[in-house]
């Protein structure tokens, strides 16, 4: 009895849609950031000025 259910909601909705309107959306264009990445000093200085912190497991 469920499946005969679902079937029929399926086949009901396949009737309704009749197209993909997503297809005529049109994306935004993404905003490319530069990403700065720390050398190795400015890791440990960060870490070294962290470890008192109470959440310093968290940046480890």
């Amino acid at each position: 009895m469920t499946s005969m259910y679902f079937a029929n909601v399926l086949l009901f909705n396949i009737e309704l849609i009749k197209k993909n309107v997503a297809k005529k959306a049109t994306l935004s264009k993404e905003n490319k950031r530069e990403i700065n990445v720390w050398n190795e000093e400015e890791v440990n200085r960060f870490l070294k000025n962290a470890k008192e912190d109470r959440l310093f497991e968290f940046f480890f």
